[in-house]
């Protein structure tokens, strides 16, 4: 073997070790705020894949759910969603980067005293802003903020502006 087919080789095999993972799957939680369900528990899940190192497309979504305080019923907000991200260093210990995006939200109140649902749903623009701490090539720890306009239908006594601002804390791998 010569030693140009041997460094081939060895920079064949080596490339795809030092190159970016494509794929990233977060677990998140964190706070949901609304003028519906007001500072309510969040958790998300979302899926990206890198088209580039900087530039990602993004499915995912977030949920939050709240009791009455009398415990009369509960309030449930949630949204899906698919964006475009662009990253500042990916490559770098603290990475930020920003979103933008179609979302669907849905809305839930039901009032167990009297067996009432009042739901909504709708398609809207949304956008995420971020910051990645890279702990490893294939770990990351994220602080993802999002922005969604919706203003759901929930009856006359609920309000109907949500307009929510999910907050989470996630673990993100990438492979």
């Amino acid at each position: 073997m010569t030693p140009r087919i041997l460094s081939l080789a060895l920079l064949l095999f080596t490339l795809p070790a030092l190159a970016q993972p494509n794929n990233e799957i977060a677990v998140g939680y964190g706070r949901t705020m609304t003028s519906e369900v007001g500072d309510a528990p969040a958790i998300g899940l979302s899926y990206a894949r890198f088209w580039s190192n900087g530039i990602a497309v993004r499915v995912g979504g977030t949920r939050s759910e709240k009791d009455f305080p009398d415990n009369a019923g509960d309030k449930m907000f949630g949204g899906y969603f698919a964006v475009a991200e662009y990253h500042l260093f990916r490559d770098r210990l603290f990475s930020p980067h920003i979103a933008g995006g179609l979302a669907y939200g849905v809305a839930r109140v039901y009032l167990f005293h009297s067996d009432l649902t009042f739901e909504d749903n709708a398609y809207s623009a949304t956008g995420i802003v971020g910051l990645d701490v890279n702990l490893t090539r294939n770990f990351a720890i994220g602080v993802d903020s999002s922005y969604m306009r919706f203003d759901p239908d929930l009856g006359d006594r609920h309000g109907s502006i949500a307009d929510p601002i999910t907050t989470l804390v996630s673990v993100k791998y990438r492979y």
